[in-house]
Formats: C-alpha cells, structure tokens, sequence
C-alpha cells in the first residue's frame, strides 16, 4: 500500500488500509477524477505512487483509457425519436 494524500472513499471494512495508506478499491474510485485531472496534487502524487507499485491498478487504468479511446472512435449518432402510443408494440408509460 502506498500513502495517499486526499479524501478517502468509503470502502467495507475489510479492505480498510491503516491511515495514510490506500488500497486498490480506492484507487478505483479515484481513477475517474485522475482522468479528468480533478485531483489535488498530493492525492495525485499517492494515486501514481500506488499505480507504481500496482500491477492490478495499472491494467484497470489501462483497459479504462483504451475503453475511452474506444468510444471516442465511434460515430456519433443521432437521438432515437421518442415513443409514441402504439409504436413498435410498445405502450407509452
């Protein structure tokens, strides 16, 4: 585990670490406000630290920016119309 220097998620009870340290279900909660650059500095610093020394946390953050790349690729299409009574066989709500 590494030192973290930000809020700490609410994690259950058996993958709480000792204070000052993170654990990886942390650091998943934290991935999207690494990828968006929302995180303070010193939290930041710890999330790296960790991805440093955790091979599991660093495939998760892979296959989530390949997962971005990915639906950045596609097409962009246009919005379905709206159900209307009796369209499709589908009773309006």
């Amino acid at each position: 585990m590494v030192s973290i220097g930000c809020a700490r998620p609410v994690v259950e009870p058996a993958e709480v670490a000792p204070p000052g340290q993170v654990v990886c279900r942390e650091l998943v909660d934290l991935v999207t406000d690494l990828l968006d650059g929302a995180l303070p500095p010193g939290c930041r610093e710890g999330v790296e630290a960790h991805l440093a020394d955790c091979d599991g946390c660093t495939e998760y953050l892979r296959q989530i920016r390949a997962t971005i790349e990915a639906l950045g690729a596609l097409p962009l299409t246009r919005k379905l119309p709206a159900l209307r009574t009796g369209h499709a066989g589908v009773a309006p709500s």
